[in-house]
C-alpha cells in the first residue's frame, strides 16, 4: 500500500461455516502504527444463482484524528478481488496466465 511493502500479524477471532465468514483482528505490524484498532471480517454469499459475493467489513479506530480514512487499504482489497476474479474467469475459461 502506498507503493510500499506492509506486514502485519492477525489474530484470528471467529470462523462461522454457516455464515462462511472469517473475522480477524491486526495484533502487531505497519497497520497498528495507525490504528488503536482494526478487525476485518470477510464473508461470501451466493445471491444470485452461480454468482458468489464477497463482503469486507472493517472496524477500526483511529490513533489520532490526524489518521486519514483506511482507503488505501480497501483499495488493496479491491484491486485483490479484482486479480482474484480474472483469475477466476481465466481458469474457467481455460487460459492460464503467466505470473
Amino acid at each position: 500500500m502506498d507503493g510500499r511493502v506492509q506486514e502485519g500479524k492477525t489474530v484470528t477471532e471467529a470462523v462461522d461455516d454457516e455464515r462462511k465468514s472469517i473475522t480477524f483482528t491486526f495484533v502487531e505490524g505497519d497497520i497498528m502504527q495507525r490504528y488503536k484498532k482494526f478487525k476485518v471480517t470477510l464473508s461470501f454469499s451466493n445471491m444470485c444463482g452461480d454468482n458468489n459475493y464477497a463482503n469486507w467489513t472493517i472496524d477500526f479506530e483511529k490513533l489520532s484524528e490526524n489518521v486519514p480514512e483506511p482507503n488505501d487499504l480497501l483499495n488493496f482489497i479491491i484491486d485483490g478481488c479484482n486479480d482474484i476474479e480474472l483469475q477466476g474467469i481465466l481458469q474457467l475459461i481455460g487460459i492460464s496466465q503467466p505470473n
